[in-house]
C-alpha cells in the first residue's frame, strides 16, 4: 500500500497529522515544532489548516491503519524535528553563498549564538620586514599556498608585479598617500606595503569578517581594516584615496561590476590610480595550456560542454561554482571578459594606462587613471 513514492509521502503526512492531534506532552511539543515548520503568517496558517482537513478526509483509511500500526511514527517525527533544526542553517548558507544577492557578508561565527574576540597583546614595532609580521592560520589563506613560505611568496610576487606596473606609469606610492585594497582577505598582499603604511593611511576591506578580525588583531597598526558587504558602497568621502587595488576580485563580480567600478572611481582622487585583475581570453588559453587539470579548467570544460562558450565570440560570460554539483547552492561566480569589451566600458570614466597579461597568476591586470 505504501510502496510508491506518493504513498510514502501520504503516510508521512498522516503520521504528522496524528502527532499534531494527539494530546500527550510529547505530541504537544511536536505540535509546536510542526506549526513553526509549516507556518509563515496568518493566511498560511488558515490555508494549511484547510489542506490538512482535506487530506485527512481523503486519507481516513490510511490514518486508521497508522493508528493501529504506528511503528514508523517516531522515525518520521525525528526527521521533522531534525529538518526544522537544520532549516535556519540551510537558509543562511543559501543566502550567503548565492551569487545573485547583494548586501551580504560572511559573519565571524555564523552558527554561534555567542562569540568573543580575545584581547590581543601583540604590538608590532618593526614594519621594515613584512615577512616577520604575524602569519594567519591556514584556513584563511584562500587556497593560495600550502606552506608559510608559499603564502608569503605569493603575496610578495603579486605586490612586486603591481609596483613594477605602477613604476612603468611613473606612479609611485608616496609618503602620506591613502591606499585601499578591496578584497584584502588576510592581507596576503597588503602586508608587503607595511613600510609605506607607517607614513600614510592604508585600508584593507573584505566581506569575510573572520579575515578582517584576524587582521585587526594582528596587523593593526600599521593598517586599518573593516568588514564590508557585496553592496557596491564604501563609507569613504569622494576622492579620498590616491590608489586602490583589487587582486582577483572582479574575476568574481558579475552584474554589479559596473556599479563597483563607479564606486571605486568615486572614492579615488582625480589623477589617482585603480589597479584590478580579471579573467580574459588569454587567461583561458593559458590555463588549458599550462594546467588543464586545475579546478577552474575542469569547471570551464564542464560549462563549455553544455554551452560551447569557448568556441563562441563573447563580450563577457559568467558561471556559478557549485559544491558537489548541487545547482541549488551556488558557491560563487567566475567571470570572464573580452578585454576590448571591458576597455570600451571603462574608457569614458577612466584613462586606461596599461594592460598586462599574466600579472596575477594567469589573470590580466588593468591600470586605470581617474579622469
Amino acid at each position: 500500500m505504501f510502496s510508491s513514492r506518493k504513498g510514502h509521502k501520504r503516510r508521512q503526512f498522516c503520521e504528522m497529522y496524528l502527532s499534531h492531534t494527539c494530546e500527550n506532552p510529547m505530541k504537544k511539543f511536536l505540535r509546536k515544532i510542526i506549526k513553526k515548520v509549516v507556518t509563515v503568517g496568518a493566511m498560511e496558517i488558515i490555508e494549511n489548516q484547510r489542506v490538512i482537513l482535506k487530506e485527512v478526509e481523503e486519507n481516513k483509511a490510511i490514518i486508521a491503519e497508522i493508528a493501529r500500526k504506528n511503528e514508523n511514527s517516531q522515525k518520521v517525527i525525528a526527521e521533522i524535528t531534525e529538518n526544522y533544526t537544520n532549516l535556519r542553517s540551510t537558509i543562511w548558507d543559501l543566502i550567503l553563498e548565492h551569487t545573485h544577492l547583494s548586501g551580504k557578508f560572511f559573519p565571524y561565527k555564523s552558527q554561534a549564538s555567542f562569540y568573543h574576540i580575545p584581547k590581543q597583546h601583540n604590538i608590532i614595532e618593526n614594519y621594515g620586514n613584512p615577512a616577520t609580521l604575524p602569519i594567519p592560520p591556514k584556513h584563511l589563506w584562500e587556497g593560495y599556498a600550502e606552506t608559510d613560505e608559499e603564502f608569503l611568496n605569493t603575496g610578495n610576487v603579486h605586490i612586486t608585479t603591481m609596483m613594477e606596473i605602477l613604476s612603468k606609469d611613473d606612479f609611485h606610492i608616496e609618503s602620506g598617500f591613502r591606499v585601499m585594497e578591496l578584497g584584502c582577505a588576510a592581507a596576503r598582499m597588503l602586508r608587503w606595503l607595511a613600510d609605506k603604511a607607517s607614513s600614510g593611511e592604508f585600508w584593507g576591506v573584505d566581506i569575510c569578517a573572520e579575515h578582517i578580525i584576524w587582521c585587526q588583531q594582528n596587523l593593526t597598526p600599521p593598517f586599518h581594516f573593516f568588514t564590508t558587504t557585496t553592496e557596491p558602497h564604501l563609507p569613504f568621502p569622494d576622492e579620498y584615496f590616491d590608489f586602490v587595488y583589487a587582486g582577483s576580485v572582479f574575476s568574481h563580480i558579475s552584474e554589479l561590476a559596473d556599479f563597483w567600478f563607479f564606486e571605486l572611481r568615486r572614492i579615488i582622487r582625480k589623477g589617482g590610480r585603480l589597479y584590478v585583475t580579471i579573467h580574459d581570453r588569454n587567461t583561458i588559453d593559458r590555463l588549458f595550456e599550462t594546467n588543464p587539470t586545475f579546478f577552474l579548467a575542469e569547471q570551464l570544460s564542464k560549462v563549455d560542454k553544455e554551452t560551447n562558450i569557448l568556441s563562441t565570440e563573447f563580450d563577457m560570460f559568467t558561471f556559478a561554482m557549485f559544491s558537489n554539483d548541487d545547482k541549488r547552492n551556488p558557491k560563487g561566480a567566475m567571470v570572464f571578459y573580452d578585454i576590448d569589451y571591458l576597455k570600451k566600458k571603462l574608457q569614458d570614466v577612466f584613462q586606461i594606462k596599461s594592460i598586462t597579461q599574466e600579472a596575477y597568476g594567469l589573470q590580466t591586470a588593468l591600470l586605470l587613471e581617474k579622469k
